[in-house]
């Protein structure tokens, strides 16, 4: 076949075509291809490929294209950032197929260019939400999956610089507290002019996104009336911004935005997929909160029930220990591991009383009557060694579904009862001593209230006026014992000089 004939052919074809030679110089351009880009063929014929083509889309390519011009690969199929001769990207469809080699090596390339298909985009689309998905399914913290959204959707995409602005505590202004930028674009300063930022509703890109609620595609960010990074983002050459919202049905989180070198027009299928991409991420925020939350309730009941000064015991249906407080460790004399697992009524009821305990329990799991549950009464416990002592006991009911889960608050009344025994014992006796003239009288009567309310047993002796010791009252818990008290007196006197 003749030139002619082939450039004949390559004119009438469809799609676009050019041939690229070894010298990176487009040796052949069909109307097609020039139309894509706004040129005529003759504005491209002799042109360096490089020159149209965007930066990031150049860094892109070069890899499989100059394995197809070596010949280590038949042909490849890459996705170009095309730049218009208005100096728009273009995102073009491009299978290279090698030609012949060249002295140096590397061969003339066939491009056979087309317009992106909306299936492709919307394919696209989705790639990026399955992208954000996964992130979401493997990530421990918000934290964590942020900076794998913004690494993975921004190298995913070819942007150069990603942020996420998030409310303040304040709930008044946007923050940037997480950046990433391409490997392939050093833009520190953009970056640290991000992070110094703070947008108030309807302030700049993020700020607007907030206001709106919706995603924003702007191609060139310098046509923006207000934008207060303008100088950093012209000192970097980024243009094109894409933002949207992380939020929730009745939450806004925070705002994402990407930035790109060269213009691009919006891409409709993005812009549909941020959509559900905002919201999905929303919805992880959201549950990472509430998981949070509940840790620290959860953290919180812990500390309380570790520092309660009263004896907290859980139990379940079948009466078994769950839950036993150091406080209860330090009343009854059980450490925690002797008891959970444990029928309470084995552990802390007196055998007296466990009989009444059991019985209450099954009637209130059978019928729902409960005579004891949410009262306050005074009853007797009993410790590990056996020794039993009063308490004031609260049992309520857990208010979780499934099984029955019962809390009981107790109390230790033995100091209590001491000291309302000493005080009743006060006033007894002031009251005697305030009724009687006969002293001796007086003093054996005060000496039998003492025993047995705050004494086991009580003696009182008076010095006469001839200096001796003389014993007015002997009382005892065992009556059987104040004789005995009486004939220890007679044999040992007391000294009143000892």
């Amino acid at each position: 076949m003749g030139h002619d004939s082939a450039n004949e052919i390559l004119e009438q074809s469809a799609v676009g075509m050019a041939v690229l030679g070894g010298d990176d110089r487009l040796a052949y351009v069909n109307a097609q291809f020039a139309a894509m880009l706004g040129y005529t063929p003759a504005d491209l014929m002799g042109k360096a490929h490089a020159d149209i083509i965007s930066r990031e889309g150049l860094a892109a390519e070069s890899g499989d294209l100059n394995r197809v011009r070596r010949g280590d690969l038949a042909s490849a199929r890459l996705e170009t950032r095309y730049l218009t001769r208005d100096k728009i990207v273009k995102h073009l469809e491009v299978t290279a197929v090698g030609l012949a080699g060249n002295d140096r090596g590397l061969g003339a390339v066939l491009l056979i260019v087309g317009e992106l298909t909306s299936h492709r985009d919307s394919e696209r689309g989705l790639a990026i939400q399955y992208l954000v998905s996964r992130i979401l399914a493997s990530a421990n913290s918000f934290d964590e999956a942020i900076v794998a959204i913004l690494a993975e959707i921004g190298s995913s995409l070819r942007w150069e610089v990603g942020a996420y602005w998030e409310v303040d505590e304040t709930g008044q202004t946007l923050a940037a507290t997480r950046t990433w930028r391409s490997a392939a674009h050093d833009a520190v300063a953009f970056e640290e002019s991000t992070r110094a930022l703070r947008l108030s509703l309807g302030m700049g890109i993020p700020g607007t996104v907030w206001a709106v609620g919706a995603p924003i595609w702007e191609s060139d960010a310098g046509q923006i009336g207000q934008f207060p990074r303008l100088s950093a983002a012209s000192d970097e050459g980024l243009h094109a911004v894409f933002a949207f919202p992380v939020h929730t049905v009745s939450r806004f989180y925070g705002v994402i935005e990407f930035f790109s070198l060269g213009v691009q027009p919006p891409d409709a299928t993005l812009i549909k997929a941020a959509e559900g991409i905002g919201y999905q991420i929303g919805q992880f925020l959201e549950r990472q909160r509430a998981q949070l939350s509940s840790q620290i309730s959860e953290a919180r009941k812990a500390s309380i029930l570790e520092t309660a000064l009263d004896c907290v015991i859980t139990i379940d249906g079948a009466g078994r220990i769950t839950e036993f407080n150091p406080a209860a460790e330090a009343t009854f004399g059980y450490r925690k591991d002797e008891v959970i697992g444990k029928e309470m009524s084995e552990m802390i009821v007196p055998p007296s009383l466990r009989p009444a305990h059991r019985a209450g329990m099954s009637r209130y799991l059978a019928t729902g009557e409960a005579h004891v549950l949410g009262r306050r009464i005074e009853i007797t416990a009993m410790k590990s060694g056996g020794a039993e002592f009063p308490i004031e006991l609260a049992i309520v009911r857990v208010p979780l579904p499934g099984p029955p889960f019962f809390t009981a608050y107790l109390r230790d009344l033995t100091e209590r009862r001491r000291l309302e025994a000493n005080q009743q014992f006060l006033l007894t006796a002031s009251e005697q001593l305030s009724t009687s003239l006969d002293y001796e009288t007086t003093v054996r009567t005060v000496a039998q209230l003492a025993v047995p309310g705050v004494a086991d047993w009580c003696a009182v002796d008076l010095v006469t006026s001839e200096g001796t010791v003389k014993r007015v009252a002997v009382a005892h818990s065992d009556p059987a014992k104040v004789a005995a008290v009486e004939d220890l007196e007679r044999r040992f006197p007391t000294d009143p000089s000892s």
